[in-house]
């Protein structure tokens, strides 16, 4: 199962003003500990297998996998209600540990343990807490960002590393534009992230045509259609380029009060950019 921090790289870089993005509180904990308890009673209840499932067998595991993820000592004790009182004492520890570390614990204690089960009762609770997260069966992706200024932010991350061997230059301007989407709701920030993205595009293209200008970029990665594929992907990328030259001149140029883009406009259009960037990336590493 895909560890949290493979999911999202720059988690201890996100902001807790709208979400819970990289931090726990006393109440989450507290709800969660419950709601996983009742699950685990829930499915010894309902156990319809061979031989008998013992709850006191379970709560144990429950209890070696947050003393793992917390680097604390296991439980020596047996049987209730000791059992249940080491398990909701020691979840706390969490609140004084890495935040990659209780994440890697709740999604191993409701993807593996309960095979899924819990994953909606935990998600409540997540709601409940206003929580950034939430859980999915998954193994490849145990966690959504429910946050869109972060899940912007987790796509780019992705794009950075694709391009970073290639174009150091396009690399750069991604990341510049990252650090702006981590403002998403302020509409200058949104107009800049966008206007970076166009930037690691041009340079991108530029520099796999070996051109002077995007227009002679084009026009070269058009004539190679045996390497860059039709013409109706290939020049995706000058249409964008002119889109925000002819209609959103103000991206370019930095003046706010030109055009109006939302949230999800802003989306939209980052995404179409950085698709197209993903794509030069990928033929140039096929044909390396």
């Amino acid at each position: 199962m895909k560890i949290f921090k493979e999911q999202f790289l720059d988690f201890k870089s996100f902001r807790n003003d709208k979400f819970l993005m990289n931090t726990i509180t006393t109440d989450l904990v507290r709800q969660l500990s419950y709601v996983i308890v009742q699950e685990l009673s829930d499915m010894v209840e309902n156990y319809k297998g061979r031989g008998r499932l013992s709850f006191d067998d379970r709560l144990k595991v429950l209890c070696d996998i947050i003393s793992e993820y917390t680097n604390t000592e296991k439980t020596t004790n047996w049987g209730m209600p000791y059992l249940k009182s080491d398990f909701e004492k020691s979840i706390y520890y969490f609140k004084d540990k890495p935040f990659n570390k209780f994440m890697d614990a709740m999604s191993k204690i409701a993807l593996e343990f309960f095979e899924g089960t819990s994953i909606d009762k935990m998600n409540e609770a997540f709601e409940e807490n206003n929580f950034g997260y939430r859980l999915q069966m998954n193994l490849d992706r145990p966690w959504i960002c429910i946050n869109s200024d972060i899940e912007m932010v987790t796509n780019i991350s992705e794009i950075i590393v694709t391009t970073e061997d290639l174009s150091k230059q396009t690399s750069e301007h991604i990341r510049q534009a990252r650090e702006q989407l981590k403002r998403a709701s302020d509409e200058r920030a949104r107009k800049d992230a966008i206007r970076d993205c166009l930037s690691a595009m041009e340079a991108l293209m530029k520099k796999f045509a070996n051109a002077k200008d995007i227009k002679e970029a084009d026009r070269l990665l058009r004539e190679n259609k045996e390497k860059w594929g039709p013409n109706i992907i290939i020049g995706e990328g000058i249409k964008l380029w002119k889109l925000f030259h002819e209609e959103y001149t103000d991206i370019r140029h930095g003046n706010d009060e030109i055009s109006d883009i939302t949230l999800e406009q802003s989306i939209y259009f980052i995404d179409r950019i950085l698709a197209y960037v993903n794509y030069l990336c990928k033929v140039e590493q096929l044909n390396c």
